[in-house]
């Protein structure tokens, strides 16, 4: 079984969340995010964006094209965003994910139609503890 969440605003919260479910449901409660427990069935839990940190999968994302000429657009978009006195975005994260989206000739507004289309950089270096998560399954 294998369980993926959003941190959002606690890593350890949702982890702790996580942990709880399982107990109710009378399955293997790991001690760690990505280490596999138990088996018939193994359980294993990813909360993204991963490393303890809070935020989501857009998090992941924006971690993936932190180091390219979009970014530096979308930083300068943001910067005059908040310049011009506008309530900043609720999930900021969210927001520079779809930003990065707008880039795009066929901007998508679903992150999963996104990589359908190769948008966004699956081998990059930030995906690793998924690629882990996955090949653990």
């Amino acid at each position: 079984v294998g369980i993926v969440r959003d941190a959002e605003e606690s890593a350890r919260s949702a982890f702790h969340s996580v942990q709880s479910s399982l107990k109710r449901a009378g399955l293997t409660v790991p001690d760690h995010p990505l280490i596999r427990s138990g088996t018939s069935p193994a359980v294993n839990v990813l909360i993204l964006p991963g490393d303890n940190r809070d935020g989501m999968l857009e998090t992941l994302l924006c971690d993936s094209f932190a180091n390219t000429r979009e970014n530096d657009c979308i930083n300068s978009f943001f910067k005059c965003i908040e310049a011009a006195d506008i309530p900043p975005a609720k999930l900021p994260d969210k927001a520079r994910a779809f930003a990065y989206l707008t880039t795009k000739q066929e901007p998508r507004h679903s992150v999963g139609v996104a990589a359908k289309r190769g948008y966004w950089d699956l081998d990059h270096n930030a995906f690793d503890n998924v690629r882990r998560f996955l090949n653990s399954l």
